[in-house]
């Protein structure tokens, strides 16, 4: 089936290119074979669709002891078929009709020199058939899904199915986007970005009734998709409008998506978490120490003016109390940070100091440095020599790109406005001299106290991680997030102004001046775009795309900061949850009865022995059937709600609790044998003393027989 999709797609895609080389847009000989290629496979993929249907709800009858598929047939599922059925089956039709919409458009380019151009309302007729056929791509999802390893993992899918996780194309989708999210975000961006670009091509026209370039399609799509809009190029036609807001919208979309995947990346991880947290709690206590030694210091002054008889409303005696009452309060405080980052720490772990750190060749009981060169080690190398060796060199050879620019300058007395593909030679070997940058963060690295601090090092290195610029990047966005924004918006304001000054020009062939490149900038940053300025080269508009995209990512890495500050805390999940649990634990009774009601209803019915093909069979057989769904989906919604209101530190705090009680349980029963050792020898001593009593009783009795015989 996805075969038969994406070919269907890519024909349409070329019989629209070959129509749109015709000047009169009419129907070729290859245009309608084409057609009659896609309506054929059209009718094969229908035919493949309710083949698959069917086999599924079979399927699904056998997973659940259901007699017939029929019962598993409800009103969404019937929905959803007959959805698909339609988006498969609209396709551009192998048939004759007039392909403007607007047939005066026609008669007044025929009578006309000069072409008319097309009104909003005017679309192509096979590229209005031909725009659905783009969701046909949902059948690569199903491709991805069925030819996953997880899916064919019986392993995997046992494992789901005790837990109640369906191993679809949604839980395919995360689980991928947690393994590998710069490739599926790219593969993504990089899907829409053509269908985009093509579909913005095929609506909109020139002045001259032609189709727009595939490069100016594409620039639009950028500047769509980023939500900028310069307002240089717009959509010429309502279908244009259309595509472009369907762009915008995805474009937020894909923000959003790129928002939950930059707040999964800058969450510490467990042992880079220790080691931030060691280092905290050693700050906190040295606080701590001096927050107590001046409580003393505080106290005792106090006490000595106090002694000396010195009024309570002195300034010396109020400034006392006063330094007294704000180390206590700071000690509180302190107090309450440590105990919250116990809350925060993910495991309890024995923190063993080292005071010194070998380089990694002594660690490793290497000889020789040259045995840790590795290919990569040597392509990055490479890579920093390159990159600091670029500059503008100081030689004499033609300042720009395009001799004939300068020929005509010189020649005319009207400068003619420099092409979009115009760039100087010292602004293009100066440009790459910014990624140098890289240096400042490596100062970064070497300046920072946990890279100076022995013992932070130690503990990194004993927990396997690397004290670099990443793991310190994520350190202070955590600590210090508003700091870190504001100095990297700073940074990126200067060098990107600077960088669309020295790349566009005005008409009259001058550089932007500085305040409208900053301007440009911000509009660019913020993605608002109003058009007043716009990028006039491909150089500023390459800059101007990094800029847009460095905007994006600075907004979702804002968003993901705040998104952490809106969490609930413990005390407030737990109030959440139970309230969560009181709805979940209504609806449960609520489905239990329905249950028993459909139940009797069905045994009644078979009871008066009602052909079990019936509509009221049936229809009792489905309810029942969906309110043991709906049970199973509510005590699946318990257990989730369980999992999340139970976090590691709960789980800490029961294992220890568990562990003490095992432990005085333990003890308790060693108390307890050893009473019963006791008991058991009293009792032995108890048996000794009954016999010996027996004994003499004999005795006694014997004597006393004997006297009497006597």
């Amino acid at each position: 089936m996805c075969v038969l999709g994406i070919l269907g797609i890519i024909l349409m895609i070329i019989e629209n290119e070959l129509t749109f080389s015709q000047i009169d847009n009419n129907d070729t000989i290859s245009s309608w074979s084409i057609k009659i290629v896609i309506s054929f496979s059209t009718l094969v993929l229908i035919g493949f669709i309710f083949q698959y249907h069917h086999l599924d709800l079979s399927l699904y009858a056998v997973n659940n002891s259901i007699e017939d598929y029929r019962i598993a047939i409800t009103y969404k599922k019937i929905f959803l078929i007959l959805l698909e059925i339609l988006v498969c089956a609209v396709h551009p039709m192998p048939r004759s009709f007039p392909r403007p919409s607007n047939s005066s458009v026609e008669n007044t380019s025929s009578n006309s020199s000069t072409p008319t151009r097309y009104p909003l309302s005017y679309v192509s007729v096979d590229v209005a058939l031909g725009f659905p056929m783009f969701a046909r791509v949902y059948l690569l999802c199903r491709f991805i899904m069925f030819h996953s390893h997880v899916f064919h993992d019986i392993s995997s899918r046992s494992i789901g199915y005790l837990n109640r996780v369906s191993i679809d194309y949604l839980f395919l989708i995360k689980a991928y986007l947690q393994q590998y999210p710069a490739s599926c975000l790219t593969t993504l961006c990089i899907i829409v970005f053509f269908i985009g670009s093509w579909c913005t091509r095929a609506c909109d026209y020139t002045p001259t009734n032609e189709h727009v370039s595939m490069s100016q399609a594409m620039w639009f799509f950028i500047v769509t998709f980023t939500t900028i809009g310069y307002g240089d190029f717009t959509p010429s036609t309502y279908c244009g409008r259309i595509i472009a807001s369907i762009v915008g919208i995805f474009g937020i979309l894909v923000v959003a998506l790129l928002i939950t995947v930059l707040a999964q990346k800058f969450l510490l991880n467990r042992w880079e978490k220790y080691v931030h947290s060691f280092v905290l709690n050693v700050e906190l206590a040295k606080n701590r120490k001096m927050q107590a030694a001046n409580i003393i210091k505080f106290a005792f002054q106090a006490w000595h003016l106090k002694k000396k008889n010195i009024s309570e409303s002195s300034i010396r005696y109020l400034q006392a109390q006063q330094r007294l009452f704000q180390s206590i309060r700071s000690l509180h405080e302190i107090k309450q940070k440590q105990r919250q980052l116990v809350d925060n720490c993910v495991d309890q772990i024995d923190i063993i100091s080292v005071q010194h750190l070998s380089l990694y060749a002594v660690n490793n009981s290497i000889e020789d440095s040259r045995v840790t060169l590795t290919n990569r080690k040597i392509f990055l190398i490479v890579l920093e020599i390159l990159i600091c060796a670029i500059h503008p060199m100081p030689r004499s050879f033609p300042h720009r790109l395009n001799a004939s620019v300068e020929n005509i300058s010189s020649n005319s007395s009207i400068s003619t406005p420099y092409s979009s593909s115009y760039i100087d030679i010292d602004v293009a070997l100066g440009l790459p001299m910014f990624a140098r940058g890289y240096l400042l963060c490596r100062f970064i690295v070497f300046h920072s106290h946990l890279f100076l601090d022995a013992s932070s090092r130690s503990i990194g290195y004993l927990n396997q991680i690397s004290i670099n610029y990443f793991f310190l990047i994520k350190v202070y966005v955590q600590q210090w997030p508003r700091r870190c924004i504001m100095t990297f918006c700073i940074m990126v304001f200067l060098i990107g102004s600077w960088c669309l000054r020295a790349c566009d020009y005005t008409s009259n062939n001058e550089h932007l001046s500085m305040l409208d490149s900053m301007w440009l900038f911000i509009i660019t940053f913020t993605t608002v775009g109003y058009g007043d300025i716009a990028p006039s080269t491909y150089c500023g508009r390459s800059i101007a795309t990094i800029i847009g995209f460095l905007g994006v990512i600075l907004i979702a890495l804002l968003i993901s900061v705040l998104t952490q500050k809106l969490l609930l805390d413990r005390s407030e999940k737990y109030v959440h949850n139970f309230v969560l649990n009181i709805q979940l634990a209504k609806e449960y009774k609520i489905e239990a009865a329905n249950i028993i009601k459909f139940a009797f209803r069905v045994w009644y019915m078979k009871k008066k022995n009602i052909s079990l093909s019936s509509i009221h069979y049936l229809q009792a057989q489905r309810r029942l059937f969906q309110s043991i769904q709906s049970l199973q989906q509510n005590k699946q919604e318990q257990r989730k709600l369980i999992d999340s209101c139970i976090d590691q530190i709960d789980l800490i705090a029961m294992h220890r609790n568990t562990t003490v009680q095992t432990y005085e349980a333990k003890e308790l029963l060693k108390k307890t044998k050893v009473k019963i050792d006791k008991i058991e020898e009293k009792l032995v001593e108890m048996n000794i003393n009954i016999n010996n009593t027996i004994n003499d009783m004999q005795k006694t009795l014997n004597m006393l027989f004997d006297k009497v015989s006597q």
